[in-house]
């Protein structure tokens, strides 16, 4: 897996990163402080947004049968 690219954030969305917290948290915190949280925020979210690898596909799974219908089994817990 290759490494995430290095985020960066201006000074206008640190300040708004700063100005949310202190809306949400009713605390304040220092710009290093806010910029190390806005950046591990933000490498999670491109950590989460990538694609899975091919061997993980939805097509890498059995099809279920077209007869199997949740209203035939409800112990399954499908919802469609």
């Amino acid at each position: 897996m290759s490494p995430l690219p290095y985020v960066r954030l201006s000074d206008e969305q640190l300040n708004e990163f700063i100005a949310i917290y202190r809306r949400e948290y009713k605390e304040d915190i220092t710009r290093a402080r806010a910029l190390e949280m806005a950046t591990n925020l933000l490498s999670l979210y491109q950590l989460l947004s990538r694609k899975l690898p091919n061997e993980h596909s939805a097509s890498q799974y059995p099809k279920l049968p077209d007869d199997l219908h949740h209203d035939d089994h409800p112990q399954i817990g499908f919802r469609t």
